[in-house]
């Protein structure tokens, strides 16, 4: 594992992170697809840590969680090309004792297709952090008929898991070694996962994205996929044998010419009710990128 250093002591907001490079294939696609069970699943460079990898091979810092999660998306990547992914910098803080790193990322495949934007930020320490209650979203100025949209079950287990991560393995291949000590011990064994205090296995913060983001997919379509924004909170770890709920609702809309900027507030609940997930996305319909 890799040493921890001080956080965020002497790291320069700016610096560059460097890149990273990984090639899309129709392996990585169906293994991506099957893990999410979503046969049109657009976005497999989900699951490939972009942002902490870039971190990481730059800054050996111990990552405690992911706190939340920002991308724009410009097109779904193409198979047997190449995608290359930038990353910097872009903030630090310190509250309550808590450090955190805002890394912002960039990937554009080998043709120059801009593929995603994306900013994560990242909690930094040396052990869990307490669970945070999430709450269904609310408040605010709402549509005087709000669009509920279809709401999507799916169930985490063992086998899922560790598909995502067969997933990220095929993507990212000998740089998963950048991330393995620091989040395999508990997304791949049960037995370590209740060693360390935790219920189940801990599926990968990345799953519930994927499953926000079918929401959305399923809605939208292209509108989301070339030109939608989608911003997450994780709120709790997501556990084998869950039963997640994404839910979203039309907060409001705004109109300009012949196109409609749609507000969306969504999350995802377990069983319990309990949020994993809270956050909102925007589509332009139609979008700009169609």
């Amino acid at each position: 594992m890799t040493s921890p250093i001080p956080a965020p002591t002497g790291v320069p907001i700016g610096e560059q992170l460097g890149f990273v490079e990984y090639l899309v294939t129709d392996e990585c696609v169906r293994l991506f697809r099957e893990s999410v069970d979503y046969s049109g699943a657009n976005f497999p460079n989900i699951a490939a840590l972009d942002s902490q990898i870039v971190l990481l091979q730059k800054r050996h810092l111990q990552v405690l969680e992911s706190v939340t999660h920002s991308d724009q998306y410009f097109r779904p990547p193409v198979t047997s090309r190449r995608l290359q992914v930038t990353g910097w910098i872009r903030d630090r803080r310190q509250n309550r004792g808590v450090e955190s790193l805002t890394v912002e990322t960039f990937a554009v495949d080998e043709i120059g297709t801009e593929i995603l934007r994306s900013q994560h930020v990242f909690r930094l320490g040396t052990a869990r952090a307490p669970e945070r209650l999430g709450r269904r979203p609310g408040g605010g100025r709402r549509a005087s008929q709000p669009e509920v949209l279809p709401p999507l079950e799916k169930r985490i287990t063992e086998e899922t898991i560790e598909q995502f991560e067969a997933a990220r393995r095929a993507l990212i291949g000998a740089q998963a070694d950048l991330t393995r000590d620091l989040r395999s011990n508990v997304h791949s064994s049960a037995d370590l996962a209740s060693g360390m205090g935790l219920a189940a296995t801990v599926a990968p913060e990345e799953m519930g994205l994927a499953y926000v983001h079918e929401l959305l997919d399923r809605r939208y379509g292209m509108d989301f996929r070339q030109g939608g924004w989608l911003t997450v909170n994780y709120r709790r770890p997501m556990h084998a044998g869950d039963t997640l709920t994404a839910k979203g609702l039309v907060a409001r809309t705004e109109s300009e010419g012949d196109r409609t900027t749609s507000f969306v507030q969504v999350w995802l609940e377990n069983e319990r009710g309990e949020m994993a997930i809270t956050g909102e996305a925007r589509v332009i319909v139609p979008s700009p990128l169609t």
